[in-house]
């Protein structure tokens, strides 16, 4: 068996502790619900949620790909703007030294807060669902992959400086490289944090998105269809902080589990 397909069988196998906490967690709240300990309108049980999300499927498919639209235009925007910048700031030593710290203030702002502010610029449309979830992304992209770009070990650097290695060539083949670990870290962060800052956008502002049917399926009292609503929402966020994991571990098989995490934890502490 190749070593992709070693990392993705040792993936799958890691899974298997969490899928048995998941069904025992979905059998002790069928019963909860059952025995009538808690009341439907608070938490209803998981085969009423399943017996929605049967009956509204296409509802429930149609706001998710709005959802999904909103979470990977601004992931993606965000990303690209970040590598740029980052690039960019790497060798501007007296523009990186004037710029950080507002990138770290800015980076602690919640940025839910500033959606009203954005509808009042762009209106109600996908704009500003997609520019939060973009700011977010960047700001938390940046400033990892800036950390990640100064970790490069300075020795490797000053030999291609010796070989006669030109600054992109340093860039790419010494900092980048160092990055990586960095840059996977924040991207797994911002997809998670994406579908959030979506479905929170689409509540407040929206016309549709799983955020918009949770709205009104509550001021409905269909208690089933908003919990579908959450479960799909939090399947989402899963998925792509799954597929951005797998990426990692195909990419970077020499990176401990739990590596870049505390990569990540680094750079937000940064």
């Amino acid at each position: 068996m190749s070593r992709v397909g070693r990392r993705i069988r040792d993936g799958a196998g890691g899974m298997r502790a969490p899928l048995a906490f998941l069904a025992a967690a979905l059998l002790l709240w069928q019963v909860v619900t059952s025995t009538g300990l808690v009341k439907f309108y608070v938490l209803p049980a998981p085969s009423t949620v399943l017996e929605a999300m049967a009956r509204y499927a296409p509802t429930i498919a149609e706001e998710s790909l709005a959802t999904l639209t909103v979470a990977l235009a601004g992931f993606g925007l965000g990303t690209v703007a970040a590598i740029a910048v980052a690039m960019t700031l790497t060798y501007a030593r007296l523009v990186r030294d004037a710029v950080y710290p507002l990138l770290l203030a800015l980076r602690a702002l919640p940025f839910i807060a500033i959606i009203p502010i954005l509808v009042v610029i762009m209106g109600t449309g996908y704009e500003p669902r997609i520019t939060v979830c973009a700011l977010s992304t960047f700001l938390t992209t940046l400033v990892n992959l800036m950390r990640g770009l100064r970790s490069a070990d300075a020795e490797v650097e000053e030999l291609m400086h010796t070989l006669n290695a030109t600054g992109m060539q340093r860039l790419l083949k010494v900092r980048a490289y160092a990055a990586r670990p960095y840059l996977l870290a924040a991207l797994r962060i911002s997809a998670s944090s994406c579908v959030i800052e979506a479905t929170v956008a689409e509540w407040i502002t929206g016309d549709s998105g799983l955020g918009y049917l949770v709205q009104i399926s509550g001021y409905t009292f269909q208690i089933g269809l908003m919990w579908a609503a959450i479960v799909v929402a939090s399947a989402l966020t899963l998925g792509l902080v799954g597929i951005i994991t797998l990426v990692e571990r195909v990419a970077m098989p020499w990176v401990p589990r739990g590596g870049v995490g505390a990569a990540a934890r680094q750079g937000g502490a940064a």
